[in-house]
């Protein structure tokens, strides 16, 4: 018995060894490939998975593919779509059951991916099982550029779980998110909504365009006002760039957004004696959003405001303060007549004294 299994032992290193001489690569395990894929980008993998369905499968198992573009959308034909855009393929899969976005298979597909634009938009009615699915595929996705645009959020539709979670457990300080969101949800909706945004991460764009069920620009109503004071300076200080819908603000924190703009800084071209070019690590802001006219009016006509009034003149002859200017800082708030409202917009001039808001950098942290 002894000798049988010396016998067999033999037999399996010499067929072992005859397969090595053949294929020296198909002899490694998997934890070694997983290794060395693990090293490679996405790009660089892309090759080795075409060559047979083991380096596929464990591509796939590794994660990370690189997609330039990412798009979620319901359809019109009640079917929900996801495309992916990446350099050597493309995937496109429609369904009407959402179970089929919650294959083994689509999780890896997205596992760890990189997409430099994620769009998520809706052109139907959609479900919180499907959002929850949409979720769970995209958890460990990273972005660039987010767009979520939903049309028409219904009562009992859960877009801040869903939207809370595109944000969460994410480096943002390089991307940048639009939301585009037409509610018809009860003001407890709006709550919780406000608090989605006053634990904003920080990250470098940040544009929000907010439609209630009753939109009015002519007369504000508390309900159509997602954004309070609060609301407004967590944002300023979580982005370099904001471009907002209409807040219920009060002069106090307008004036506090104003200060937090001031203690930014411009992003200055250097040039060393080397005659190479860097940029500075620092950032200015600019932020516009519109608030009730009489916030701004009672801003404005404070006899304590210690920044210069720049004034314009009506048609009947009377004057009336167009824009304040911190000459310190170099910074401005400039605001523009909307119906009711105000269009208010914070941000700097450059010490040639150009108005920086088109050209300004607004990357955050070291470059």
């Amino acid at each position: 018995c002894d000798r049988t299994s010396a016998l067999h032992s033999t037999m399996d290193k010499l067929s072992f060894q005859e397969k090595y001489e053949k294929d020296p690569i198909s002899t490694l395990p998997d934890e070694v490939w997983m290794k060395i894929f693990g090293n490679l980008t996405s790009t660089h993998r892309f090759p080795l998975g075409t060559t047979c369905k083991r380096f596929r499968e464990l591509d796939l198992e590794v994660g990370g593919t690189e997609y330039s573009r990412i798009a979620v959308k319901w359809l019109s034909r009640d079917e929900l779509g996801v495309l992916a855009y990446a350099k050597h393929a493309e995937y496109k899969i429609f369904s009407a059951d959402p179970a089929k976005f919650s294959t083994y298979r689509m999780r890896r597909l997205f596992r760890k991916a990189k997409a430099h634009w994620l769009e998520i938009k809706n052109l139907r009615d959609q479900s919180n099982d499907e959002l929850e699915v949409i979720s769970t595929l995209l958890k460990t996705t990273t972005y660039k550029k987010l767009n979520l645009h939903f049309k028409d959020i219904q009562h009992g539709l859960d877009v801040c779980s869903f939207i809370t979670s595109l944000l969460k457990d994410r480096n943002l300080e390089r991307s940048q998110i639009r939301l585009s969101l037409n509610s018809r949800c009860s003001a407890t909706e709006f709550t919780r909504m406000r608090a989605v945004l006053k634990n904003l991460p920080k990250v470098d764009k940040f544009n929000m365009e907010w439609t209630a069920r009753n939109p009015s620009m002519r007369r504000v109503l508390p309900e159509e006002c997602v954004m309070d004071d609060e609301t407004l300076l967590h944002i300023i200080t979580h982005t370099n760039h904001a471009e907002l819908e209409k807040g219920n603000c009060s002069a106090q924190g307008i004036l506090r957004a104003f200060e937090i703009c001031n203690d930014s800084c411009i992003s200055v071209l250097i040039i060393n004696e080397l005659q190479t070019f860097r940029l500075s690590q620092t950032s200015a802001k600019f932020v516009s959003f519109y608030v009730p006219k009489p916030a701004i009016d009672g801003l404005f006509s404070d006899p304590n405001l210690e920044f210069k009034k720049l004034e314009e003149e009506n048609v009947d002859g009377s004057t009336f303060v167009k824009e304040i200017f911190d000459t310190t800082t170099r910074s401005s708030m400039e605001v523009e007549e909307c119906h009711s409202f105000y269009r208010v917009e914070m941000y700097k001039y450059d010490n040639d004294g150009q108005d920086i808001r088109n050209t300004i950098n607004w990357t955050s942290g070291a470059l």
